[in-house]
């Protein structure tokens, strides 16, 4: 069971430029059972501008946010990842949590994000490797429609460099893209996104956008997604989340998932307390079936 303690520093001035912000997140984490302790850092980046700004630094990967994860704790396969890059975003906003919050109208952004994916514990240096993101999409009052591609350059990954299991890694760059629709109903929020990753044949590990697929086991090429919410009062909301990945001739077999299922509540009993308790479901492309849970206790201050 891992228990989290997350500073983080937001610091904002005006300027002839717009808002010019500051945002610095830490991660420190320690993990009963492996006795292990880690600190990390999970966003530090500069923003100059308001609802139009440019982003410098280390944040998520503007791909893995934009169109919107499930909505759970285990929500989905997304390429959500905490990366180095200079982003631009149109009618955005900049919540706390550095994440980005698209408004009414037209936005979107695109992203130059440093690759910096390892080859299985060996060594894949470079200073600056690219990545390239996009993204559109269109907000309304209660929904919005959103779409974005992600270009993996897989410098390196050359074909006929070993794999450490008497394999070799296949060369070539890859590419995904997500759109996904949102709406709100009264009380319900309904959300459906459609996922596609070029490169199945890949493992999880050699590529950054891998779709579905674990460590050791190649990916998916389509995966579907549909998500409700229900909100009961302002402080408690049910939470549903099924995702379907199809099955390719790397997958069958194997332990990579067919469908999963995730779901919750979401409580805010008191001002600055969250607590999300979840059990999830996953069928495997070999037919096997696991079941899990997770209890996420939260505070804010």
């Amino acid at each position: 069971m891992p228990a989290r303690f997350t500073p983080f520093f937001d610091a904002r001035s005006s300027s002839d430029w717009g808002t010019l912000r500051g945002y610095a997140e830490v991660e420190l984490q320690w993990t009963s059972g492996a006795g292990e302790s880690s600190t990390y850092l999970r966003h530090a980046f500069i923003d100059i501008g308001d609802r139009n700004f440019l982003r410098i630094g280390r944040n998520w990967s503007p791909y893995g946010v934009y169109v919107g994860p499930g909505g759970n704790i285990a929500d989905g396969s997304y390429g959500r990842r905490s990366v180095n890059a200079v982003a631009y975003y149109f009618n955005s906003a900049q919540p706390a949590n550095g994440n980005i919050a698209p408004g009414r109208g037209f936005s979107g952004f695109i992203a130059l994000v440093d690759n910096e994916l390892s080859l299985r514990g060996r060594s894949h240096t470079h200073s600056w490797n690219t990545d390239v993101e996009a993204g559109l999409g269109f907000g309304w009052d209660g929904g919005y429609l959103r779409g974005a591609v992600a270009y993996d350059s897989r410098d390196g990954y050359g074909g006929g460099l070993p794999d450490g299991f008497g394999g070799t890694i296949p060369g070539g760059d890859a590419w995904s893209a997500k759109l996904g629709i949102q709406q709100a109903f009264g009380a319900f929020t309904a959300r459906l996104i459609g996922l596609y990753n070029s490169r199945p044949d890949l493992w999880s590990n050699e590529q950054n956008y891998s779709l579905g697929a674990t460590s050791i086991t190649g990916g998916s090429r389509w995966s579907i997604l549909g998500g409700l919410d229900y909100e009961f009062s302002p402080k408690a909301k049910g939470v549903l989340t099924v995702q379907w990945f199809n099955q390719t001739v790397w997958n069958v077999g194997t332990p990579s998932a067919r469908w999963t299922v995730a779901a919750g509540v979401d409580l805010k009993p008191v001002n600055g307390l969250r607590v999300r308790p979840e059990i999830n479901y996953r069928n495997n492309q070999n037919n096997t079936s696991v079941w899990g849970g997770a209890l996420r206790v939260e505070r804010t201050f």
